[in-house]
This record gives structure tokens, C-alpha cells and sequence, in this order.
């Protein structure tokens, strides 16, 4: 065993950021849609997007009735009982809380589209804060979404507005004030301890159009210049960027950026990748039957192939249940309930699948909505029919917990010994030079302890493994700058890795045995 191991134990705040997640997004509640809230569209509201509504709302009964009414939605949108269906039933480890630049206020609504009915958000953000420390207080952690940008990331109504455009791109000054909203976010994250231990991360925009990953897009100018001031006000905040519908080229952009802060041994935090799953909306996906597409769901994260030893997460931000009305016209009414189930199970099993070398897990949209339970559209409907049940590492009683921790704390020597035999006499047979295999066994231990303290700490199991391995590579590296040379760092690494693997072998195996 390596004795010579001074590398901090996880903190409270890392198992948040880095365990793997078993999601739900709380969508239309600070960024409303018309089609999961129509109670907050007045008739005279022009559109389906937040300004519609507020437009509306504001031009009817003043600025200060609606301050009220949008408050109460707030407050009333998840009350006590949503979130201990959350926790208790559900089983949910974080939720994705999108809200829009407007909801920090009116000094981030000047020159914009919402500066006339900037007064209704004047105490927006302080109920952001409320839903972030309340989700912790039921040990569920918060996903910040900036969902919506200035002028829109995309030119879907979800971005705020009725434009049609995705006129973020378009202007420099939308881009200027989308950069300041996600530094008052990280900066309002690092000054409060609750929001510190509990905020999962922070997404700086949601479905980016496709075309900015292109020649002359903006996406990555604005990531370049926007990423180093929310490191400086959060130097360890996970940031999340949208995948642009590109998973290949943002995976591999995030992943040249985060090698580039491994590198440095900064201690930074990473750049995850948020990608969408969706199988109702393309015409490819509708020209096929429930069974194609669930066919189809095992290699939905093909595209991280390239990245699967890269310092890269990625996250399902977004999936359902629900299949377009020409696939299922293949199928029969009777089939459908049981290719339902079929279907959530099929995507639970790949979004949230341990020990994923990148994606950290998934959240199902959506929570809440006026039409409760939502259909296949909604996290409590689904969850009840057991259509997207929680992993089975999330179920087991405390005891249980205990008594697997124990069962892995006896296990740890025998299984390093095996993992540092078979990386040694591999490795002789390769190489001729002096390796530094000391480094793989200090890797296991760690590795090791580290998934021993998720699982005793909270029950959670390690996500995001490349990031989280990365991450303590350079902690290994700031401890031990004089001994060995650079070359062989990367057994240190492996051997994390292998011990994540071996751990997670022993919760599938007391999973077998529930």
C-alpha cells in the first residue's frame, strides 16, 4: 500500500459537482413557456414566450400586479410536497433550474427587450436563491441554467422572446450582457456558502443555434472570452455550454480548453457539455417505429467515442418520454404503454449509465406544469409508472449503504493488489524503461477512498470519471512536483480510473442482491 498520500479528502461541494446525476429539470417556471403554463398567458398575450406574457400582463394590470403574480408563481410553482416527491420518491440527486437574463433584475435588462418590464423582476434572483437553498435542504443540488440570453441563443420562444431570431449571435453588446449576467451568477455562487456547496454548476447557455460552431460563428469567441471571467469570480465552478447540436466539435473544443487548465495544474473548474436527446421532433425519428428508436438509444453517446480518454464531462440536459404521433401511428394503442416503458428504461440505462468515462448523468424535462402529472412529457407521471425509475444505488437504506461501504473498505487491499499486478506485468511486456507504477498505486488508493467517501457521504456514486481523475491528477501533481518525472503522470490517473471501475463492480454486484 502507498502510505505518502496527502491529497484532500472530497469536500461536500464536490460530491454535488461531480456525483453522477439522476435529474429533473424545473422548466417554464422562471423562464416561462406557454405550452407548460398557459395559466400565466393573459388573452391578450402575443406569443408563447416569457415577454408575451409579462408584455401582456403588464400592459393590463401595471407593473406592480404583475410583480405579484409572477411571484407567486414562483413561490407557488414547487411547493413542500413537489419537493419531497423529488427526494423520497424520485430519488433525485439535482435539479436543472432554467431562468433567463432578465431574472437578475433591471440592471441586466437595459437595452434589451424585457427594459420596459424590468420592474416585474425585482426580486427575482432573491427567489432563485430560495429555490437553490430549499432543494438543499432536501439534499438535492442546483443545476443554474441561463436558458435565455439576450437577443436568444437560439430563436425558440424557450429564449426568452417571440423573435424568431437568435440574435445573440448578431450583437456584440447582447453577447456583453449575457457575459455580465454569468459573472454576477459565479460571483453570487462563491459569496453565499449554501449556493457554493450546493450549485452543481452553471450553464451559460442552452441550445445554442448549430450554425455559431461554423466559420464565422460566434459560440466560441464568446466561450473564450466569457469562461476565464466566471473562473475568476468561481475558480472552481463546473461551467456548462451547449453542445450547438455539434456533440463532436463541442467535445472537442471543451476538451482542448480543459487540457489546456490541466495542463497549468490551475484548479480550475471544468467546461461540461450539455447535449439534448430528443426522438419526437426530427423527420428522421419520425419515420420510425417506437422499437427502431429504442433500437437506436445504445449508441445515442456515440459521439463521445472520439473524447472517451479526453478531459471532457457531458451531461443529458434534456430527454422525455415522448415519441412523435407518426411513430406511434406504426404501433398499436395496446403496444404503447409497454414500448413507453421500454423507452425510458432504454435511456436511463445510456444517460446514467455508471462509470461513464464522460457524461455525468441526465435530467428528465420536465417537473412541473399546469396539466399535472404531465404525460410522457412529465418527471412525476413517468416516475410513478416506473418508466424512468431511480438507479438502485439511489434506493437502498442507510444500513445497506453501511454495509457495502464495509464490505468495499475490506475488499480495497485485494482488489489494488490485483489492479497494480496486471497494470505491471502488462506494462513489462512493453516497455523496456523504468516506469513509475508507484504513481498507479497511489492513483488506486485515492481513487478508491474517494468512491468510498461519495457512497458514505451521500450515496452517490462518482460521475463525469475523466474529469474527476483529471482533477486529481494535478492535486497529485502540486503534491508531488519533485518525485518521478511527467512522463509516467498519467499511471497516477489510470489508476483512479480502475479504482472508480472496481468500486462501482461492487455496487452492481450488492444491486443484484436488493
Amino acid at each position: 500500500m502507498v502510505n505518502d498520500i496527502r491529497i484532500r479528502q472530497p469536500t461536500a461541494t464536490d460530491i454535488t459537482r461531480y456525483r453522477l446525476h439522476h435529474g429533473v429539470n424545473l422548466g417554464g417556471i422562471f423562464c416561462l413557456e406557454r405550452w407548460l403554463f398557459p395559466s400565466m398567458f393573459a388573452g391578450n398575450a402575443k406569443g408563447n414566450s416569457e415577454l408575451a406574457a409579462v408584455t401582456a400582463y403588464v400592459e393590463t394590470h401595471g407593473t406592480e400586479k404583475a410583480r405579484g403574480k409572477w411571484e407567486q408563481h414562483w413561490i407557488n410553482s414547487m411547493k413542500p410536497s413537489d419537493w419531497e416527491f423529488l427526494k423520497a420518491v424520485g430519488k433525485v440527486t439535482s435539479v436543472r433550474l432554467p431562468i433567463g437574463w432578465f431574472t437578475l433584475g433591471a440592471w441586466c435588462c437595459k437595452g434589451t427587450a424585457f427594459e420596459p418590464v424590468s420592474g416585474v423582476y425585482q426580486n427575482a434572483w432573491s427567489h432563485v436563491k430560495r429555490y437553490v437553498y430549499t432543494a438543499s435542504e432536501y439534499g438535492i443540488g442546483t443545476l443554474i441554467d441561463l436558458h435565455a440570453l439576450p437577443g436568444g441563443a437560439n430563436a425558440d420562444a424557450h429564449s426568452g422572446t417571440d423573435s424568431g431570431k437568435a440574435g445573440l449571435w448578431e450583437k456584440a453588446e447582447y453577447r456583453k450582457i449575457a457575459t455580465q449576467a454569468c459573472v454576477y451568477i459565479a460571483q453570487q455562487i462563491e459569496m453565499d456558502p449554501v449556493m457554493q456547496q450546493w450549485v452543481v454548476g452553471l450553464q451559460i447557455v442552452n441550445e445554442a443555434a448549430y450554425s455559431e460552431w461554423g466559420v464565422g460563428g460566434h459560440a466560441k469567441e464568446w466561450y473564450t472570452e466569457t469562461l476565464p471571467r466566471v473562473a475568476e469570480m468561481s475558480p472552481s465552478l463546473p461551467v456548462y455550454i451547449s453542445d450547438a447540436w455539434n456533440t463532436k466539435a463541442a467535445t472537442k473544443w471543451a476538451s482542448e480548453r480543459n487540457q489546456g487548465v490541466w495542463d497549468n495544474t490551475a484548479l480550475r473548474g471544468p467546461i461540461i457539455v450539455d447535449i439534448h436527446k430528443y426522438y419526437c421532433f426530427d423527420s428522421s425519428d419520425k419515420e420510425l417505429n417506437a422499437g427502431e428508436i429504442i433500437s437506436r438509444i445504445p449508441s445515442g453517446l456515440s459521439d463521445l467515442n472520439e473524447v472517451q480518454e479526453n478531459p471532457v464531462g457531458t451531461i443529458v440536459g434534456e430527454y422525455s418520454c415522448v415519441l412523435s404521433e407518426e411513430t406511434w401511428s406504426k404501433s398499436t394503442p395496446q403496444q404503447r404503454v409497454d414500448l413507453i416503458h421500454m423507452f425510458g428504461l432504454a435511456q436511463l440505462n445510456n444517460w446514467e449509465r455508471p462509470g461513464h468515462a464522460n457524461n455525468g448523468g441526465a435530467y428528465f424535462w420536465t417537473g412541473k406544469m399546469d396539466w399535472m402529472d404531465g404525460g410522457e412529457w412529465g418527471f412525476v407521471e413517468q416516475t410513478k409508472k416506473g418508466n424512468i425509475p431511480p438507479p438502485a444505488s439511489l434506493t437502498f437504506s442507510f444500513e445497506k449503504r453501511e454495509q457495502i461501504a464495509e464490505r468495499a473498505r475490506r475488499k480495497h487491499v485485494q482488489l489494488q493488489t490485483a489492479a497494480l499486478k496486471e497494470h505491471v506485468d502488462y506494462w513489462t511486456k512493453q516497455v523496456s524503461e523504468q516506469m513509475e507504477h508507484w504513481r498507479y498505486e497511489m492513483g488506486f488508493t485515492v481513487g478508491f477512498v474517494d468512491a468510498l467517501n461519495f457512497w458514505r457521504m451521500r450515496g452517490a456514486t462518482v460521475g463525469f470519471v475523466n474529469l474527476w481523475a483529471g482533477k486529481r491528477l494535478r492535486e497529485h501533481v502540486l503534491e508531488h512536483a519533485g518525485n518521478g518525472t511527467r512522463a509516467y503522470l498519467w499511471e497516477f490517473e489510470h489508476g483512479v480510473r480502475r479504482a472508480l471501475r472496481d468500486f462501482e463492480q461492487i455496487l452492481n454486484k450488492a444491486a443484484q442482491e436488493k
